[in-house]
C-alpha cells in the first residue's frame, strides 16, 4: 500500500475505523499484545511500537480497559446494594470511602492481665 506521494501507508492510514472499534474492544479483554496482532494481522513488534507510543491505536485500547472497570465497578456497586451483600459493601467502603477495620488491641493492657493471672 502506498500514499499519493508513493510512499508506504503508516499503521494509521491502513487501519479503518472497524479496526479501531476492534482494538477498543480488545482492550477491554484485556488482549496480549500476540493476540491483537494476530486478529489484526500485524506483527507482534509493531504492536509493541504502537502501544509504547501515544497514538491513536494505543488511546483505543485504553479506552477499552477504562470502559472494563467502569463497567465491573457499576456491576460491583449494583449487587451490592440491591443484594445488600454485606461483604461487598463493606469492601466497597473500604475502597472508596476510606473506610477501615478498627482494630483495638491494648498489648499492654492484655500482658498486665496475663501476668496478674500467672504472675
Amino acid at each position: 500500500m502506498t500514499t499519493a506521494k508513493g510512499g508506504p501507508k503508516s499503521i494509521e492510514q491502513r487501519l479503518s475505523k472497524y479496526d479501531y472499534s476492534k482494538i477498543e474492544l480488545m482492550g477491554r479483554f484485556r488482549a496480549t499484545y500476540q493476540t491483537m496482532a494476530d486478529e489484526l494481522g500485524l506483527g507482534l513488534s509493531t504492536i509493541e511500537k504502537k502501544m509504547a507510543s501515544a497514538t491513536r491505536f494505543r488511546r483505543c485500547y485504553k479506552k477499552g480497559q477504562s470502559h472494563m472497570r467502569l463497567t465491573l465497578a457499576e456491576a460491583q456497586i449494583k449487587k451490592a446494594i440491591d443484594e445488600l451483600n454485606p461483604a461487598l459493601l463493606i469492601w466497597l467502603g473500604k475502597q472508596h470511602l476510606g473506610q477501615a477495620d478498627k482494630i483495638e488491641s491494648n498489648i499492654k493492657q492484655e500482658i498486665k492481665g496475663a501476668v496478674r493471672l500467672f504472675g
